[in-house]
């Protein structure tokens, strides 16, 4: 980077490009990294966000169940393998964005 030119977030330091490090222009991200082992993803709602659609009960019924409300109740514990996709497509397909897959910490 030259002297006097700022740095923003996300920029690979060469003037003219843009984009998240390590990438050039247009280039879609890769994969997620692969998790290590027993680290798997954990299903969460905020619940402020949640407006009960029930998109995600429809989805995934093996880890999420309604409350009298409509309201989705979350299996505890990580997303099994086997459902990692379908946690996916549920989480995408929220229309408020309510629902996360989050990685232990």
């Amino acid at each position: 980077m030259n002297r006097g030119q700022a740095s923003t977030p996300g920029q690979t330091g060469t003037p003219g490009q843009t984009g998240t490090r390590g990438q050039t222009p247009g280039q879609t991200p890769g994969p997620a990294p692969r998790q290590r082992r027993g680290e798997r993803p954990i299903l969460q709602v905020n619940p402020i966000a949640c407006e009960a659609h029930g998109l995600c009960i429809e989805l995934l019924p093996e880890m999420i169940s309604a409350d009298p409300w409509g309201y989705p109740i979350i299996a505890p514990g990580p997303v099994p393998d086997e459902l990692l996709s379908l946690a996916q497509r549920a989480v995408t397909a929220c229309p408020t964005l309510a629902l996360l897959l989050t990685r232990p910490q």
